[in-house]
């Protein structure tokens, strides 16, 4: 189901839907064609990049036992992904490394663990933005399961829970920048050490970054790398975070 909620003073149209195992929310200064054809984009992604559905290039590239030759949108997200694993000392780590997964001329090797969940959600929140955009918007929000992606000509709040104890919520103002947030909350972790393969002691990380994507990826490994680590590779990028 889907819930329309016009925020008449900022002359937004927001919708929301169910996708990609999760919330997705569009907003934008368009009309309801625009956003439906936002919220198709991420339909295709998650027909794409899910590990659940059985004809999915993840779960085809999961099964495989020789190389299998992907699309180019799946090639670039991969190419982001092992750049990601590169850059975090593979703290982030989709499962890239341990198999031996490299790209060429788009083939990429068997990788029966690959799973690129969290990362597919911060790469379509961008595609999703940057559609908004070139379609005219002024001012365009994609959240799918909490990874933000806001661009816009004039500041946007956007709240997002608290990493800690001591504060319900934490407020950014932004106009172009990609919010992620990882580790355990009110929920179990989900996260898995890669350098044991088992559930990591992980912190909750909240990273802002360029883009969504390089947000959740940071965030996924500053949840369970070393706190020095951590620190580090974030200052590498020059990411703002909150662990």
């Amino acid at each position: 189901g889907e819930a329309e909620n016009p925020c008449e003073w900022l002359m937004l149209r927001t919708v929301e839907r169910l996708a990609m195992g999760s919330r997705a929310v569009v907003s934008a200064d368009l009309d309801a064609r625009c956003i439906a054809a936002a919220h198709y984009l991420i339909a295709v992604s998650e027909r794409r990049w899910s590990r659940f559905l059985g004809d999915s290039v993840v779960w085809i590239v999961r099964a495989a036992t020789s190389p299998v030759i992907v699309d180019e949108a799946t090639a670039a997200i991969l190419d982001f992904a092992a750049h990601g694993a590169a850059l975090t000392d593979h703290w982030f780590d989709p499962g890239l490394r341990n198999t031996g997964v490299c790209l060429h001329r788009q083939f990429v090797a068997e990788s029966p663990v690959l799973d690129l969940g969290g990362v597919a959600k911060g790469w379509t929140a961008d595609l999703v933005a940057d559609r908004l955009v070139a379609d005219g918007a002024t001012v365009a929000l994609a959240d799918i399961g909490g990874d933000v992606r806001v661009r816009s000509q004039r500041p946007v709040l956007v709240e997002c829970e608290a990493p800690d104890q001591r504060s319900q919520s934490a407020i950014f103002a932004v106009r172009d920048a990609g919010i992620a947030m990882s580790g355990p909350t009110r929920q179990a972790s989900h996260l898995i050490d890669p350098s044991s393969g088992r559930p990591a002691q992980a912190r909750v990380a909240l990273v802002v970054a360029r883009r969504a994507a390089a947000a959740e990826v940071l965030a996924t490994a500053a949840a369970v790398a070393p706190l020095g680590e951590a620190i580090a590779f974030l200052e590498r990028v020059g990411a703002a975070a909150w662990l």
